[in-house]
């Protein structure tokens, strides 16, 4: 499968886990990503104080689950959130799912107050974004990654 196929198929997934971040060389960025899939029965949730929530069912990664490798070989920045925690906004523009290319973001205006980084130089990138279970990826870059399948986990 060529790159293009393996980042629809990454981003046709509908439940993704975050399980290695790193740096393999300086400035190069690694994620390793599985696919999560739901499980089990149908259960009730207890919440306390009265409050349940009917009808839940795990997502784990499963051995048949997808795996998939993502590596920039040079990134302006990148940080990593707790996805409990990630803010929606309106005013920002993206395709793709859980596979995101913004064309406006906070994350954008951010590098534009925090850096020199640029259209001149380093030359026009793009703000990428994996949003996994409890990971919400920003990746800023010149170039898309580079995907591979690494097979079932």
């Amino acid at each position: 499968m060529d790159e293009p196929a393996l980042l629809l198929a990454f981003d046709t997934c509908e439940f993704l886990f975050l399980t290695e971040i790193g740096e393999p060389e300086a400035n190069r960025l690694r994620l390793v990503v599985e696919e999560g899939q739901v499980v089990g029965k149908p259960s009730r949730v207890e919440l306390g104080h009265g409050r349940s929530i009917d009808d839940v069912r795990a997502i784990e990664v499963v051995p048949h689950s997808q795996r998939f490798e993502l590596i920039w070989d040079h990134y302006i920045s990148y940080a990593v959130h707790n996805e409990s925690y990630q803010s929606w906004d309106e005013s920002e523009a993206w395709s793709g799912n859980l596979f995101r290319r913004y064309s406006r973001s906070k994350f954008l205006d951010y590098l534009d107050r925090a850096t020199f980084a640029d259209t001149r130089y380093p030359g026009p990138f793009t703000h990428y974004q994996v949003i996994c279970q409890d990971h919400v990826i920003d990746i800023a870059a010149l170039q898309p990654p580079k995907v591979r399948l690494l097979g079932p986990s």
